[in-house]
């Protein structure tokens, strides 16, 4: 009896080290004046002209699959440099990103691969110190968490559940109470720890896929009974896919009426996800849904689809340093987040 007792107490000690909540790396980013992002997380200059800044750190935490089994999963936080001691945490923003097509474009490879032109990096943004405003300004000074997808990330070897709002907002709301609780008492994040200020709020955003994933986070946290714990008061969304029916309807028209497709990859995610996680489509497999011309197609490119979502990338101003235009986006995105916390 003794022996079985051990026995079960250390496989409970595995499970839980298996799928606890665990800080990873640590790091500050720059972005200079006249220059492209700086993601050197060992170079940091407190006596820079920085235009924004910010520290960060990853971690995984655990959560439940799309298969409804339990699992661990990866993310990653940013919040202000602390300019000066009275800087606090103004507010929690769960920032969702857009549909993804290789797992170099996920949360947590952004310090190696990411583009300073990427919703990402303008969410991050959110988190920093800015200089063009005051330091209790609402649209910045945040704790920015962002989750990696099931299927990106340290689950980058599975398929990612696409529009399984259930699936992603659960997982979502679990990246953000680890997130909350690691930044609050992880002894690794004690150099960069800012205080919540009192009333501080949660608010969940994103754009395109971002923004059906912020929905089904909000639904997520209210019908759980989380939002008093989370300070919820809603979300930021924007052009998103809300339902995965309406979507697939939408684009077999535009098929139909002869019009070029936006995103052609969308089916074939949307697909994949469903025959991966929904039980009605159990047992089905992608191929069975596809003409053969699609499909050797994907073989050619090498079993890989690289699909740009909206103009503004990367490749448009890759030769072009911070300037005006960017500022102006900058502006905005401060201008919306101000409005929606006010």
């Amino acid at each position: 009896m003794k022996r079985f007792l051990l026995l079960a107490f250390c496989a409970c000690l595995g499970t839980t080290g298996l799928y606890a909540q665990v800080v990873k790396r640590v790091g500050r980013t720059t972005l200079p004046m006249n220059n492209r992002a700086g993601d050197d997380s060992d170079f940091y200059d407190k006596g820079s002209d920085d235009v924004f800044s910010f520290c960060w750190f990853s971690y995984d935490y655990p959560s439940t699959s799309g298969d409804g089994q339990p699992t661990t999963l990866s993310a990653i936080a940013c919040m202000p440099d602390g300019n000066g001691e009275g800087t606090v945490i103004n507010n929690v923003i769960a920032g969702c990103h857009i549909t993804i097509t290789s797992n170099k474009e996920c949360p947590t490879e952004y310090n190696t691969s990411g583009s300073s032109f990427s919703d990402l990096y303008f969410t991050m943004l959110l988190a920093s110190s800015s200089i063009f405003y005051q330091q209790d300004d609402n649209a910045y000074n945040n704790l920015v968490i962002l989750p990696d997808y099931e299927g990106y990330g340290i689950t980058k070897e599975r398929a990612h559940p696409y529009l399984c709002g259930e699936t992603t907002g659960r997982q979502v709301a679990d990246a953000v109470r680890y997130g909350i609780e690691l930044y609050q008492s992880d002894a690794m994040l004690q150099d960069i720890r800012r205080p919540l200020k009192e009333n501080w709020h949660t608010i969940c955003t994103g754009y395109s896929q971002g923004g059906a994933v912020a929905m089904a986070t909000q639904r997520y946290i209210e019908e759980q009974g989380l939002s008093g714990q989370l300070h919820l008061v809603g979300s930021f969304c924007g052009d998103g896919p809300y339902s995965p029916t309406a979507t697939v309807l939408y684009y077999l028209e535009q098929d139909r009426e002869g019009n070029e497709l936006v995103m052609p990859v969308v089916l074939p995610l949307i697909l994949k996800g469903m025959c991966e996680y929904d039980e009605a489509l159990e047992g089905c497999q992608v191929s069975d849904f596809l003409v053969d011309r699609f499909l050797e197609t994907y073989e050619k490119s090498g079993r890989s689809v690289v699909i740009l979502e909206g103009g503004l990338t990367a490749t448009n101003f890759s030769a072009q340093p911070v300037d005006s235009q960017l500022l102006d986006v900058e502006r905005i995105t401060r201008n919306r987040v101000a409005t929606v916390y006010n």
